[in-house]
């Protein structure tokens, strides 16, 4: 006990693991039963809860301020009892999924309503652990509201904890140099679990070393210093326990007398809240008067690109920029002057942070350290001018819409409308228009009823059409859609009054031209019965026309051939007179050109013929015999028979029993 093992330095912060904060929890659990658990979570700065099942089963002293309720209230409640209507599904799914070991946030924004049905805004830092054998959910819940309780709550846990400290009871012992136990008080026995002093007196102190060669380097101290002062140690206890506790000693004589003070229950407090001190994703750090930091998480370190270690004992502004420490400074000196917690907002840059401060006052009221919570609330701050920026928009294109927008509730009371609306029901203002029932509006009642019926079943109604009467009582026709949200209903209104008044002068119009189109097209189908009608007899005609024409054309062709222009040879051959003759070749040209028409229809039919061919093939048709034919044409018989012969080739009908002039007569 009058050892050493090195000199006390101030503890390190070490962020720990998931695995190391459920370590630590098991722990609060038991120190809980030994009445400890005070020291670590009841001066906590946030909120600590512990929910298991749908209860609470853990609750600090902070998150009964937060909620106005008693430990018992809170205990005996389920935890989404107190959480707001509208965040109670989502806390119920991370509750869930967290539970299930599933990748949800640790760190969330919600709303809680007190004892008073006060709202307020929490920020949680959650982890899932073991507690007392099955899982949890512990969280680390920070007030983002300003709140004028913290103050009372935080001094009173600080002194709490300094009064248990500072009326702690101290262990007093002797020795000789060689260790032999000369005297103890009842504090000794009791930190060490002995009954009576008779059972350590004359005994050797390395019964309580857990490692004896700490004994032997501290006697060495004592006989060059003379003394020891705050050594931490570590000692065994008569049932096995190991134990922390700072000792200080002096050496006179041949004897070594000191103080010993058990601080195992301090150590494993500290542990437990540098365990939740880095819980949080929040700056946090314990500092003296003069910025000498005591405590101070990981996150903090970080923001200076040190180590725990490498801060603590050392003064915290010169690790800031000048300006910065220099507003601190100004902030800490009030909060020394006040005694009262405070928080304010600083912007560096484009950073934002709010920052609270809380005095931590001695059993004399003078402060003895300040805690300092900093949140960086950049992105919260761009979110709100974001929030802003987009209602004002919004708020721009719905107040200047030129369609009916409107908000009520579910009894009929007009919240919001916009100027559009006030105008389709003929209101001089929006501002007249709200507070007036929305049932009156309707021309029938029950078409509300219907709509809200619908609303209430499906969240939302669409294009519902209705007759709807103004302020002045005349009625119109509106189409409105709307989305329900709690007991709000919001929506828009359409004024289509005019477009049904259109609509039923278009059917109007539409139904007289269907009249007229029917009409009409009775009549023409009547003008095209008799147009076709017609325009068959017109074709008969035509054709009959044709064929009259076609059957004159050969009967005057043929009667010319046959009546005219045999006889006509015949008198050439006979008259000698020249002036004669011209005449005659005169009549048989002139003749030729009148029937030459009548002839090329003839000759068209027989194309592959030759002129001498086709005279022939004329005669043949109408019933001359060769010898006829020579004689007409002034030819020999073997002339025309070699005509028949070669006709016969070219119309195809060599070696057939056909008959050329039946043949030529089918030609046409």
């Amino acid at each position: 006990m009058d050892g050493i093992k090195k000199a006390y330095q101030r503890p390190q912060i070490i962020k720990p693991g998931p695995e190391e904060t459920a370590r630590m929890l098991t722990q609060l659990d038991q120190l809980e039963k030994e009445g400890a658990y005070r020291l670590i979570v009841e001066n906590a700065y946030e909120g600590i809860v512990v929910a298991q099942g749908d209860k609470f089963e853990f609750v600090n002293a902070r998150m009964l301020e937060l909620t106005g309720f008693t430990r018992e209230e809170l205990l005996a409640k389920s935890f989404i009892e107190i959480v707001h209507p509208d965040d109670r599904a989502m806390i119920i799914d991370l509750y869930s999924k967290r539970l299930k070991g599933e990748d949800v946030p640790n760190t969330y924004s919600v709303r809680i309503l007190n004892k008073d049905g006060e709202l307020k805004w929490i920020l949680p830092t959650s982890i899932k652990i073991n507690w007392k054998g099955q899982p949890a959910v512990l969280a680390l819940v920070t007030d983002v509201t300003p709140q004028r309780l913290a103050e009372d709550a935080l001094r009173e846990s600080e002194n709490r904890y300094r009064t248990i400290v500072d009326n702690a009871l101290v262990g007093v012992y002797e020795t000789n140099p060689a260790g032999d136990i000369l005297y103890v008080n009842d504090a000794i026995l009791k930190i060490f679990e002995y009954d009576s002093p008779d059972e350590v007196l004359g005994q050797n102190v390395e019964i309580a070393y857990k490692d004896i060669r700490d004994r032997d380097a501290s006697v060495q101290i004592l006989k060059k210093n003379g003394h020891v002062e705050n050594l931490e140690l570590e000692f065994v206890t008569k049932t096995g326990k190991t134990k922390n506790a700072l000792v200080t000693a002096v050496l006179y004589g041949d004897k070594i007398s000191g103080t010993l003070i058990d601080i195992s229950e301090r150590k494993k407090s500290q542990e437990a809240l540098h365990t939740l001190i880095n819980a949080t994703h929040d700056i946090a750090l314990l500092i003296e008067p003069d910025g000498n930091v005591v405590t101070i998480n990981s996150r903090a370190a970080e923001t200076f690109k040190k180590n725990p270690g490498e801060l603590i004992g050392r003064c915290i502004y010169q690790f800031m920029p000048k300006d910065v420490a220099e507003s601190r400074k100004k902030n800490i000196e009030e909060a020394l002057l006040s005694k009262r917690p405070s928080q304010y907002i600083e912007q560096h840059l484009d950073q934002y942070y709010v920052i609270n401060l809380f005095p931590i006052s001695g059993t004399d009221g003078n402060v003895v350290n300040l805690a300092l919570f900093v949140k960086d609330i950049t992105e919260l701050k761009k979110a709100e001018e974001a929030v802003r920026n987009s209602e004002k928009q919004y708020r721009n294109i719905v107040d200047n819409a030129l369609i009916g927008v409107y908000e009520t509730n579910l009894q009929g009371k007009i919240l919001y409308v916009n100027e559009a609306m006030a105008q389709i029901f003929e209101f001089d203002s929006a501002a007249q228009m709200v507070g007036s029932g929305a049932a009156v509006g309707y021309k029938n009642v029950k078409d509300r009823d219907l709509f809200i019926n619908n609303l209430i079943k499906n969240s939302k109604v669409e294009n519902f059409e209705v007759e709807a009467l103004t302020n002045s009582g005349s009625p119109k026709n509106v189409i409105i859609s709307a989305v329900l949200d709690r007991d709000k209903i919001s929506g828009m209104i359409m004024d289509v009054s005019a477009l049904k008044e259109a609509e039923k002068e278009l059917k109007k119009a539409h139904d007289k031209l269907e009249c007229r189109v029917a009409e009409r097209t009775k009549e023409l189908k009547r003008q095209a019965r008799h147009l076709e009608e017609a325009n068959t007899a017109l074709k008969v005609l035509l054709q009959k026309r044709n064929e009259d024409k076609t059957e004159m054309e050969e009967k005057i062709l043929t009667n010319v051939k046959e009546l005219v222009v045999p006889y006509l040879e015949k008198v050439k051959r006979k008259v000698t007179d020249k002036k004669l003759q011209t005449y005659l070749n005169i009549l048989e040209a002139n003749l030729s050109n009148i029937v030459s028409p009548f002839s090329n229809k003839l000759s068209s039919k027989y194309m592959n013929l030759t002129s001498s061919e086709i005279e022939v093939a004329d005669l043949v048709k109408h019933g001359k015999s060769t010898k006829e034919i020579a004689d007409l044409l002034n030819v020999s018989i073997k002339t025309v028979e070699t005509h028949r012969v070669n006709m016969r080739k070219k119309l195809g009908i060599t070696n057939k029993k056909a008959n050329l002039r039946t043949f030529l007569l089918s030609l046409g």
